[in-house]
Formats: C-alpha cells, sequence, structure tokens
C-alpha cells in the first residue's frame, strides 16, 4: 500500500507482519491518541484465497467490539477501502506474553497469580458476552509497562449467536488447543479455560507440556498426560499441579465451569502471592523466591529433603500451622480437584481434619494424596463418599452453591431415614431432608446412572413441601395425597439424591415426573441465576445411593 493514511488514520510504523496482512501504529488526529491497526487485503486486490480471511476478518471486529474490559484490547472502528479491510484497535505499549517467554525468565509466583488473574479476568467478560475466543495462547497476550495483561486477536472467536464457524472445523494454535478443537467439535468457554491452563503450565516450568510437532501434539493432546509442573521445578508448590490438571482435563465437563472458578481455585491455591506486584517481572535469586514463600503469610516452608521438595506445616521451629492457614491450603487442593463435593474443617488447633462429602471415584486417591502431600502430619477423618457413573456435571453445579471448605454452611443435609446407602431392588427409599438456615422449599432429584431425572418433590402439591429453618421432613413416608412410596427399581448402580433449597419455587411449573438429566440440569443453572439475581439465598447438597438387585 503506498499511503500513509488510512481512512482519517496516520500510519507511522509497522509493528509486524503475516501471511494475510500487516499492523501498523497509527495516529488518530480527531480523538489524538496513538492506535494499532490491523489490515487484510480485501478479495478483489488479492484473490480468492483471501476470501476467507475477510469473513472472518469482519467477525474479529464484531468479537472484540462486543467487549470493554481493561484485559482486553479494544476495538475502536472497522473500516474498507477500495483494496483494504482494517480494524482500529487499542495501542498496548509492552510486549507480549511470548516475547517473555522467549526470554527464558523465570517468573515469580505472584506475577504468575497476576498474569493469570488478569487473562481469566478477560475471559470472563468475555464470555458472559457470548464470545469465545478459541486461540488463547502467549502471543495473543498483550503485557503493559505496568504488568497489565490484556487478550489480543479474536480473529477465530465463535459468537454464539454465529453460524460462521461450526463444529467439525478444526481452527486455533496446535501447542494451545484443546482435544475438541483437534477433533472439530464445538468448542464452548471451557475450551478457552484449557488453552488458560497450557498458558499457566508454561508460565509455571517455561515448558510446554506437549512438546513436538502438530502430529505429536495432537496425539499427546488427546491421549497423553504432562509432567506435574512441581515434579519439573521445586520452586512450584504441588498445590499448583491439581489447578493445572483440572483446566487441562481432557473431557471439558471436567474443567472448571467457568474462568472465574479457575481464577479462585488459582488464588487460593497460591496464597502467598496475594500481594501481586505490576512492574515488570525480573528473575530472583533462588534465595529470594524462598523467602518469599516462607514471609508471604508465613504459608510454606520449602524443605529439600532426600532430593524431592515437601511442605512442613510451621511458623518457625516447632510451631504448627494455624487453623485458619489449614484451611485455606485444603480449601485450593479440595476447590482443584474435579468432580468433588467436599466440605469439612480443620480439628484439633491445626493438627487435624474432618473431610465429608462426595468425589469422583477416580479422583479420591489423587485427592488423598494431594491433602498427604499439603499438610503431612496432619490427621484426616475421611467421610467422603467415591463414586462411580455420569455425575459430575451435577456436583459442579452444587459445587457452585457450596461454602468455602472450612466456614459454616448453610445447613441443608439429606440423608436416608436409617442412614443407609447401599438399597436392593423393592426398598422403599425414605429420606430425610433437613432445612438450611431460612425458611426454603426443597426440590428433591434422583437421578440415575441411564442418563434420566425423577423428580421426587416437584412442587408444592407435595404435603411439608415449605419447610422452616433446620426443621426435619421424613419424604417418602406414606402421606395424604401421596398414591404409593418410592420403591427401587432398575437401573442399577450409584445414583445420585440431589437436593437445592431457596425461599421460592427454582421453577413456576412442575417439572415432568422423568426427564433427561442434561436437559434438566440446564434450566436448573438458569432457574439458580434468576433466584440469586432476586438476592435469595440458595443452597444444594447431594447423596449418592447404590442400588442393585435382591440378593
Amino acid at each position: 500500500m503506498e499511503t500513509r493514511t488510512l481512512g482519517k488514520y496516520e500510519l507511522r510504523s509497522v509493528l509486524g507482519r503475516g501471511a494475510m496482512g500487516t499492523v501498523y501504529e497509527a495516529w488518530d488526529p480527531v480523538i489524538a491518541r496513538r492506535v494499532a491497526i490491523k489490515t487484510v487485503p480485501l478479495p478483489e486486490a488479492a484473490g480468492e484465497d483471501v476470501a476467507q480471511t475477510l469473513p472472518r476478518f469482519r467477525h474479529e471486529a464484531q468479537a472484540a467490539g462486543r467487549l470493554i474490559h481493561p484485559n482486553v484490547v479494544a476495538v475502536f472502528d472497522y473500516g474498507e477501502t477500495g483494496d483494504i479491510a482494517y480494524i482500529v484497535m487499542e495501542f498496548v505499549e509492552g510486549r507480549s506474553l511470548k516475547s517473555l517467554l522467549d526470554a527464558r525468565e523465570r517468573l515469580p509466583l505472584p506475577r504468575v497469580l497476576g498474569i493469570m488473574e488478569d487473562v481469566l479476568a478477560g475471559l470472563a467478560h468475555s464470555h458472559s458476552h457470548g464470545v469465545i475466543h478459541r486461540d488463547i495462547k502467549p502471543s495473543n497476550i498483550m503485557l503493559t509497562p505496568e504488568g497489565r495483561a490484556k487478550i489480543a486477536d479474536f480473529g477465530i472467536a465463535r459468537l454464539e449467536d454465529s453460524g460462521l464457524t461450526r463444529a467439525g472445523t478444526v481452527l486455533g494454535t496446535p501447542a494451545y488447543m484443546s482435544p475438541e478443537q483437534f477433533t472439530g467439535e464445538e468448542a464452548d468457554a471451557r475450551s478457552d479455560l484449557y488453552s488458560a491452563g497450557v498458558v499457566l503450565y508454561q508460565l509455571l516450568t517455561r515448558e510446554r507440556p506437549f512438546p513436538g510437532g502438530t502430529s505429536a501434539v495432537h496425539h499427546q493432546v488427546l491421549h497423553g498426560t504432562p509432567p506435574r509442573p512441581s515434579a519439573l521445578s521445586p520452586a512450584i508448590p504441588p498445590s499448583l499441579d491439581a489447578v493445572v490438571a483440572r483446566a487441562m482435563a481432557r473431557r471439558p465437563e471436567d474443567r472448571y465451569p467457568d474462568a472465574a472458578s479457575f481464577a479462585r481455585a488459582l488464588r487460593a491455591a497460591m496464597p502467598q502471592a496475594a500481594e501481586r506486584p505490576r512492574d515488570p517481572a525480573r528473575p530472583i535469586s533462588a534465595r529470594r523466591r524462598l523467602a518469599g514463600l516462607l514471609l508471604a503469610g508465613g504459608l510454606v516452608a520449602a524443605l529439600v529433603a532426600g532430593g524431592g521438595l515437601w511442605f512442613a506445616w510451621q511458623d518457625g521451629i516447632g510451631g504448627r500451622r494455624s487453623p485458619e492457614e489449614l484451611r485455606r491450603t485444603v480449601a485450593a487442593v479440595v476447590g482443584a480437584t474435579p468432580c468433588a463435593l467436599v466440605s469439612g474443617d480443620a480439628t484439633g488447633n491445626g493438627t487435624a481434619l474432618l473431610l465429608d462429602g462426595l468425589v469422583a471415584a477416580q479422583h479420591a486417591a489423587p485427592l488423598r494424596a494431594a491433602l498427604a502431600q499439603a499438610a503431612p502430619g496432619v490427621a484426616l477423618t475421611w467421610r467422603v463418599t467415591a463414586f462411580d457413573g455420569p455425575h459430575c456435571e451435577a456436583v459442579e453445579l452444587l459445587r457452585s452453591l457450596a461454602a468455602p471448605f472450612g466456614t459454616p454452611a448453610a445447613g441443608l443435609a439429606v440423608a436416608t431415614s436409617d442412614g443407609r446407602t447401599h438399597l436392593e431392588e423393592g426398598d422403599r427409599l425414605v429420606l430425610r431432608v433437613t432445612a438450611p438456615d431460612f425458611r426454603a422449599r426443597v426440590q428433591l432429584d434422583y437421578l440415575q446412572t441411564d442418563g434420566t431425572t425423577y423428580h421426587m418433590q416437584p412442587s408444592a402439591a407435595y404435603p411439608g413441601a415449605v419447610q422452616e429453618p433446620g426443621s426435619r421432613l421424613d419424604w417418602g413416608e406414606p402421606r395424604p395425597g401421596i398414591a404409593e412410596p418410592p420403591t427401587v427399581q432398575p437401573p442399577f448402580g450409584a445414583d445420585m439424591v440431589m437436593a437445592i433449597a431457596a425461599p421460592s419455587w427454582l421453577f413456576h411449573e412442575p417439572r415432568p415426573e422423568i426427564e433427561p438429566t442434561a436437559d434438566y440440569l440446564r434450566e436448573l443453572r438458569a432457574a439458580i441465576a434468576a433466584v440469586r439475581r432476586r438476592g435469595e439465598p440458595v443452597a444444594g447438597t447431594a447423596l449418592i445411593i447404590v442400588v442393585g438387585p435382591r440378593r
């Protein structure tokens, strides 16, 4: 292009060139500010090979133009001339995260936390506006001189109301792509969280989790497991392993449900990084890094023993960690465990732990191992039920309602009237429901292993449906208006009873007696969100019941 102007903008220098276009530093003389302008040639000027690029380029402007957030590079304008289309964007002084990683600098944990919190805040905003980025990677994350991270380049983003890209289309950068992107399935917000997990892995270790070319990465993403970050560096707390593992879980349903949950788990796993510096990262000595771990909240005493890193619960010589510090660290471990609904508290002035709740069977042993590693020498009372079955989506929903580990719960509880959790065909199912600490209408659902949900208390038609705070109701006992108490029937397996309480009914109309669980959970999330928007409390809990044939 010969001209040094583009529309009203004065082009000053070339910031970068790519296969399909150029990025310029420019000046907006009307508003008197520096801008960046990204250009691509129009198809008439460059041939039909660009015909697929222009719609996506317009789409980038539309996607990013929805977003106004300090952690997203702002889009100001879009235009076309006779031979060029262009996007006018915020000019970000600084450098990309890729250039920082290419320098092979070891970032202190507070700096890692700061970058990731910014990225996840930008993603949370993007996702809340229906925009899925689909190409989160270091080169698309800009760092300002103050250290703020900003997400850039929405060139292959998917708008939830757009038909530009469909399932079956493979788009993205292989080293950061989620499994569903490799297989051509539709990518949702959890795909961005996977890519953010890869970025976190690289920030911690200076290595990508899956090295090699596209075919090698493809195979490892679908079938492999990367080394734990703490195995690659003694400076990385093992509590971060679980955060990375969940973010990069192969199945989307095993990842964090949203960017905010990811950010909370990351911060909880690194409480020593609460004070995040904004100045650019600088290399620090191993002694200073260790001092930061010891001094910032007294969280971790990092001791190299027998060639490995272990964490001692001590504040100085001979003193045990406080119960509050133990609660924080256990909350981080529990929060980073996929498909876990675990409550409990630190007892004995920080010498013991009591854990109760549910966890998917495949995550039970890793959770216990992570607790043993994070809290050596602390006695553990384990009342957590490990289960098999397709209930992780329900567990994640309930997890969003749960109080953090070590804090008082709302009091909602459900159990069988006789305490049994293994029932046989023909047994009568009688549940004792304890109301939460507010006057509540309790929704009771029975989730079966065949993917269907039976609504046990779907409306006000059930006697005693409204419960006073702390009151108990035995559901399943013969009552007026209830024709026949329920009995255990096939299919057999590990079923789940789910109880959700709110001051008003979650649904205005009774649910059908039986419906697909996936459909119900989708509508249940929306109903819970509506209750919260009204400022009303909502509580949830679950019980696993294993049912089988009569022996």
